[in-house]
């Protein structure tokens, strides 16, 4: 019997097993970040293979089957495959993972990093204002062209921290165009949008970045104090570009000169909107993208579109209910900052308004939208919501209030007094128009006690009717080599598991259960063999799923099970037979009988499972080979045997763990092999010279089998499939199990939800995105949602006095998917009642039949007509 010695790895060297990596690391991750230190960046697909392999997931059992991660690949998180630039739009948890710098050295030391690749370092900055610290990770720093001059031919790219100062970029632009320290100079940013420049003295060099509120949009030249003249830049520094020069601002206002729209608001210091362009009808100008702000742009223009609340504002009515004592509230800044939009967007003075003021404002209190990254236009309305009504609060001391619960009550008494106790806290413009109520009914699933309770809102989030079931693509690898490879596509359930996939394949291929070997296969490679039970929601559409049918008994001893090896190939040089090259091929199964076996048997029982696609390897059955081939012994010496038999590839069992861990076999006929446990942690690794591989092996073509029910058509759900989706029973899930108070223990109660007051402004929130703990992802199914008449009698609990009809008024549409994407606004002038599409800056007519569209996101409907009574009246009108 040969023994098995790794190569190349010393005892030394090896690394921990599973368990000792899962103890060692397990501590290291949940560190917090504080601000100055360094994290790293990790493919989040690396990363949940690693997770899987060591059981890092305390709420899933440690899959036996699971492979070793590999070395450390973050190409999906790169611009390109060298350096450490990212791509754009990567989106956490998602795309990429953040760990500790210690957590990544271990990950480092155990698996090393992809060839070519670097580590991938980011900073922990503080983006709140001070005291207060809120560590964020700078995932993309700020790329700004920096210009030696108002002449604008030529620039350097340069990538700055959100935090660096004003000092720092002047530093830059020194060092850069050779400028003497003794030289007064002053910086200068501008933005070419639509023909016009806009520019702005950075005078204040001890401020950041951030406070300056400069994006990838602006750029920055030098400006010198008297006639000085640079030196010239020598041509050769590869860091110097050339660009054409941008458009210089224009001298007159019906050119498009960029103009600050001041109003007359009060408020110091607190900066105004810009306007770029030629005059329009009030409500048409758009909004300029500030990078990546499209997001903001869509629902400000929603909001903008809401007749009550724009004239709220252009009447200057918020001017006398500014809250300045309430802590929850932004002094007025953020009612301010926004009135100050409005009035621009409806002066009818200039074609494009600059939000750039009101986003400063707006990063200054929530951070979380700070940056140049893409954000979610919902969570934005909620917190913008949120803070104009804290700003407008009319209540200035706010009264303590608890919601006691009464059985004796009936709904109507009880949704009363909870509607009168919020308004005790709780009264501005956006209350009378945007907060509805629900009701929330709980019952214990032992006792049946019933809990009522009433909660405001002011969005309601609706589930999205799906599909229950999906369509998988399986590639069926035969073990009979006679018959062909197929492409198969079948109907799964959406929430099975992978023995549904299974029934499913044995239905149409005729192979038993018991016969079949799920796998996932990804470049050419054994990533995982799936259990009966794994849930077919953990296999992404991209992801390549391979069914072997394979023997589990011997078919000259049906009474002994056999032994599943699973089988890579590997083309190698000539000179070098390192498992470390190129895989190629469909890897597949080998059914072989358990305990040691002949090595000639062992040979011979592989080229019978390579006839399919090598038929010289069935010739080399009987004629053993007619290649050379030198043979490595067990101690790594190299020799050839010219003596000795030769074969067209030669077996090596690999260590999934390291690639370098190769346990030899010798190939002597006589040699006995011991053959591993079933498909467990090592697989034959076939090493094929390049020279063998191109002449004999040839790569199958699927034949493609389509065994869907293509008789299947759904109907568009409507909005009122949304809604009944929304208010129907659910039970609780063990992780927001409700608190019985009379059995005094959390219990999986049955939840029911139902409308029950709704505002003048109804807003509906599509929920597209979907959040699970295996992934998360768009959905991109089309609703039909009506532009006039929308009627919700039906769906309310409480059978009001008021009218429950409402016109749709705005649009928030969202393009592309979760790790990019762009937001536009469709919307209703309340003015002419025509349709238009808010594209940032560019604004156009529309017609109402096209506002119906697959990427809505956020609905926007007014009640019919919109209420002009006192707004204190609608509060109690229950």
């Amino acid at each position: 019997m040969v023994e098995f010695k790794p190569t190349n790895m010393s005892e030394s060297e090896q690394v921990p097993d599973y368990k000792l990596k899962k103890y060692q690391i397990e501590g290291k991750l949940r560190q917090s970040m504080e601000v100055g230190q360094i994290w790293m960046l990790v493919c989040s697909k690396w990363f949940e293979t690693f997770k899987s392999y060591v059981g890092l997931d305390n709420n899933v059992e440690r899959n036996n089957t699971a492979m070793p991660p590999g070395p450390i690949d973050n190409t999906l998180l790169l611009a390109e495959k060298t350096g450490t630039e990212l791509a754009e739009g990567l989106v956490e948890n998602l795309d990429y993972v953040a760990v500790p710098e210690s957590a990544w050295e271990l990950l480092r030391d155990w698996y090393g990093l992809a060839e070519y690749q670097e580590p991938i370092q980011r900073k922990v900055i503080n983006l709140a204002n001070p005291p207060e610290n809120e560590p964020k990770l700078e995932v993309y720093l700020i790329k700004l062209n920096l210009f030696q001059n108002s002449e604008f031919t030529s620039y350097y790219e340069y990538a700055f921290s959100a935090m660096d100062k004003i000092s720092d970029i002047e530093d830059i632009c020194r060092k850069k165009f050779r400028v003497a320290s003794d030289q007064k100079i002053v910086l200068v940013s501008f933005v070419v949008k639509q023909q016009t420049q806009h520019e702005r003295v950075l005078s204040k060099k001890c401020n950041t970045i951030h406070e300056e509120n400069l994006t990838e949009a602006h750029q920055i030249y030098m400006k010198f104090e008297d006639s000085w003249t640079p030196p010239a830049v020598t041509k050769n520094n590869n860091l110097l570009k050339t660009r054409v020069q941008p458009i210089r601002t224009l001298t007159n206002h019906e050119s498009g000169e960029t103009t600050r729209y001041r109003t007359s608001m009060p408020y110091g210091n607190l900066g105004t909107a810009e306007g770029q362009g030629c005059a329009v009808s009030p409500g048409l100008s758009g909004l300029l993208n500030l990078g990546n702000t499209c997001f903001l742009n869509s629902i400000i223009q929603c909001l903008s579109n809401c007749e009550p609340i724009t004239k709220y504002f252009l009447d200057k009515n918020h001017e006398k209910e500014i809250n300045v004592n309430n802590p929850l509230g932004k002094s007025g800044v953020m009612a301010r900052a926004f009135a100050d939009v409005i009035s621009m967007l409806w002066s009818g003075q200039y074609a494009v308004t600059v939000p750039q003021c009101f986003k400063m404002h707006l990063t200054n209190f929530a951070p979380q939208f700070a940056g140049y990254q893409q954000h979610d236009a919902q969570e934005l309305l909620t917190f913008l919501l949120d803070g104009l009504h804290e700003d407008l609060n009319r209540i200035q001391e706010k009264p303590y209030s608890q919601n006691e619960e009464n059985e004796d009550e009936d709904d109507a008494t009880l949704a009363r007094s909870s509607w009168e106790s919020f308004l005790r806290r709780n009264d501005s413009i956006i209350i009378d128009h945007f907060h509805g109520m629900l009701k929330s009914r709980l019952v214990c699933p032992d006792c049946e006690k019933v809990s009522i309770k009433f909660d405001t809102f002011s969005t309601l989030s609706l589930p999205l009717p799906m599909e229950c079931e999906r369509t998988m693509k399986v590639c069926y690898v035969p073990y009979d080599q006679s018959a062909k490879v197929v492409d198969l596509k079948v109907d799964v359930p959406k929430n099975g598991v992978i023995n549904d996939l299974m029934m499913e394949l044995s239905r149409v291929t005729g192979v038993r259960t018991e016969d079949m070997i799920i796998s996932k296969v990804h470049n050419n490679h054994f990533h995982k063999f799936y259990n009966h039970d794994d849930m077919l929601r953990e296999i992404c559409v991209k992801e390549k799923i391979y069914m072997y049918d394979v023997p589990r008994t011997l078919a000259e001893n049906p009474s002994v099970q056999s032994t599943i090896l699973p089988v890579i190939l590997c083309e190698v040089n000539d000179s070098n037979r390192s498992t470390q090259n190129k895989l190629f091929g469909t890897p597949f199964l080998l059914s072989l009988p358990p305990g040691p076996m002949l090595f000639k048997n062992f040979y011979i029982r592989i080229c019978e499972q390579m006839t399919r696609t090598s038929e010289g390897f069935l010739k080399a059955i009987n004629n053993v080979g007619s290649l050379p081939m030198d043979y490595e012994s067990a101690s790594g010496d190299s020799t050839s045997r010219s003596n000795s038999t030769t074969y067209l590839f030669k077996p090596v069992f690999v260590e999934m763990d390291s690639s370098s861990n190769v346990l030899n076999i010798d190939t002597s006929e006589d040699t006995i092999v011991q053959i591993p446990e079933n498909y467990g942690r090592e697989v034959l690794a076939l090493q094929v010279e390049r020279k063998v591989h191109k002449e004999y092996y040839n790569e199958e073509i699927p034949l493609i089998r389509d065994h869907c029910d293509t008789l299947k058509h759904s109907t568009v759900p409507t909005i009122e499939d949304c809604l009944n989706l929304f208010t129907s029973t659910e039970k609780l899930g063990t992780n927001n199990a409700w608190f019985c108070p009379r059995c005094h223990e959390k219990k999986r109660a049955s939840k029911k939800l139902d409308l029950w007051k709704l505002p003048n402004i109804l807003i509906l929130h599509l929920k597209r995105f979907a959040f699970t703990e295996i992934r998360r992802g768009k959905l991109g199914i089309k609703i039909d949602y009506p532009v006039t008449g929308l009627n919700l009698s039906n769906v309310v609990a409480n059978k009001q006095k008021e009218n429950l009809v409402y016109d749709l008024i705005g649009v928030c549409n969202h393009y592309g998917n979760l790790t990019g994407g762009h937001y536009t606004a469709y919307c209703r002038n309340f003015n002419d009642y025509k349709w238009y599409s808010y594209d940032d800056s560019v604004v156009s007519v529309i017609s109402p039949e096209t506002v119906q569209t697959d990427s809505a996101y956020v609905l926007f409907y007014a009640r019919r007509p919109i209420k002009k009574a006192d707004p204190n009246e609608e509060k109690v009108d229950l």
